[in-house]
């Protein structure tokens, strides 16, 4: 299924891993919402297609494929989603963030509460770009990157706008 193609960008941006840096966010469950536009437009068609068929699919199996996705921690509506995940104090401590698996990533601190990030995946589809993130305050975040990945065979390339915001302490 393609939608994977949808959060693999999210999971780049948000989740990145430096050792020498600290992250003032405040431990618990975050949301990152996300909204991702292509050069071509076929990204964009391929959702408006993937959101017909969902939309014509039984109730029910519609429902399973939503409760799927829910289980995993994601939402979307079209070309917007999110993902919920947790950080704890001590990952956040470490500068250490959940990292999407085949990816080398690299984030640098430009100021205070401003980051600068490079990533290259391996994974289905392979994906890399750049981009920025700015901690507003310790629950809330923003972000953009542009970034390129393998779309049928061909190089896309995509811009990304995310937001991050603190939801709970508890993860659970």
């Amino acid at each position: 299924m393609r939608i994977r193609l949808l959060f693999t960008p999210l999971l780049l941006v948000s989740m990145m891993a430096s050792a020498n840096i600290e992250l003032d966010l405040e431990p618990g469950l975050w949301q990152h919402s996300f909204k991702i536009s292509s050069q071509s437009g076929r990204l964009e068609q391929m959702m408006q297609e993937f959101q017909q068929q969902l939309a014509a699919m039984p109730e029910a199996q519609r429902q399973m494929m939503l409760d799927m996705l829910k289980a995993q921690g994601m939402s979307f509506d079209g070309m917007n989603g999110s993902i919920e995940v947790c950080m704890t104090a001590e990952d956040l401590k470490q500068g250490k963030l959940p990292e999407q698996e085949g990816c080398n990533q690299q984030l640098t601190q430009q100021g205070k509460n401003r980051f600068r990030f490079t990533f290259q995946c391996n994974s289905e589809p392979p994906s890399s770009g750049s981009g920025e993130m700015l901690i507003i305050d310790r629950k809330t975040y923003q972000g953009s990157a542009s970034f390129s990945s393998d779309f049928d065979g061909q190089q896309e390339q995509m811009q990304m706008s995310q937001q991050g915001r603190w939801l709970r302490s508890n993860c659970t």
